[in-house]
């Protein structure tokens, strides 16, 4: 009998607490579910007619052969299945309320857009030649936008940590449990896995998983937050200096606590990051504590947090 395992890792948080409700986020999630239903109804209404869905997918996308102005901003709020849409909302609804609590409203709007703008051009300057008919393949989905909302999370944000969720199903049995990983290794390993995917995918003449938008994305977003942080009358002396602050000190009192103390070998915890560094300062932890959090092979000198 051949084993059967399935391995499943998605991002469940972010140690940042934002200072504003992140409406535009949530506008634009709103607006991708709505457009998403609406093409159901429209593909029932034909009957399930894969026609029906394919030419509604022409008509948002963004269509190499056939290039619209249009098509740059429809395709952003167009997906092509329930699991693309699902997929992508998470990762928006993580990282582009960070980016929008950093920016403020209009200017992620703005942001949003350039990003999800410059993934097309990039996927269309790599595209290689495409065989007859493939370059009507219609580009759709927010991840070029997406990829824009990490690389600038990555930028300013690459202190704080990601709750990865992993579970793996082994047969009939399930594991699972939470990585609390640095920011700047997990938005390194997903830029590195989409170079690579570019790359083993070069040859292909369409369809599948745009890697090159995605890297295109998030190459945008780090030069559109770079741009953005060196001031250029887009933002006042206070603002500015908030952004490359990167909100470091929200990102220590929102830390989940997951850290465990071992002092005179007794057990505690777990606290936040910040309550020991708190304790650290007041002097409330003997010098010879060790700490241990998820993920360590063994307990570590506090010098090591």
């Amino acid at each position: 009998m051949r084993a059967f395992i399935f391995p499943f890792f998605i991002p469940v948080g972010v140690e940042y607490r934002t200072r504003r409700f992140p409406i535009v986020t949530f506008a634009v999630m709103g607006i991708c579910v709505a457009v998403h239903l609406y093409s159901i109804f429209r593909w029932a209404a034909a009957g399930f007619d894969p026609d029906v869905s394919y030419e509604f997918m022409v008509s948002m996308g963004f269509v190499a052969g056939e290039p619209r102005l249009l098509g740059l901003l429809t395709h952003l709020f167009t997906h092509a299945d329930i699991f693309h849409l699902l997929g992508n909302m998470i990762y928006l609804f993580l990282f582009g309320s960070c980016v929008e609590d950093l920016l403020g409203r209009w200017r992620f709007v703005l942001f949003y857009l350039l990003g999800g703008m410059a993934s097309v051009g990039v996927y269309v300057a790599l595209a290689p030649a495409p065989v007859q008919g493939a370059d009507m393949i219609p580009l759709v989905g927010a991840s070029g936008a997406i990829s824009a909302c990490m690389g600038g999370f990555l930028l300013v944000l690459h202190h704080t940590r990601i709750t990865i969720k992993w579970v793996v199903i082994i047969l009939v049995r399930v594991f699972s449990g939470d990585w609390h990983l640095p920011a700047k290794l997990v938005m390194s390993f997903w830029f590195l896995s989409d170079v690579l995917g570019m790359v083993l995918s070069s040859e292909e003449s369409g369809g599948g998983v745009a890697f090159s938008a995605h890297v295109g994305g998030f190459i945008a977003g780090i030069a559109l937050i770079a741009v953005i942080r060196s001031g250029w009358g887009l933002l006042t002396d206070a603002e500015v200096e908030q952004l490359n602050a990167g909100g470091e000190e929200d990102a220590l009192d929102h830390c989940p606590a997951t850290v465990y103390l071992l002092v005179n070998r007794q057990q505690l915890g777990p606290f936040t990051r910040a309550q020991i560094l708190e304790m650290r300062q007041i002097g409330s932890i003997e010098p010879d504590a060790l700490f241990w959090e998820e993920g360590m092979d063994d307990w570590r000198g506090l010098d090591y947090l």
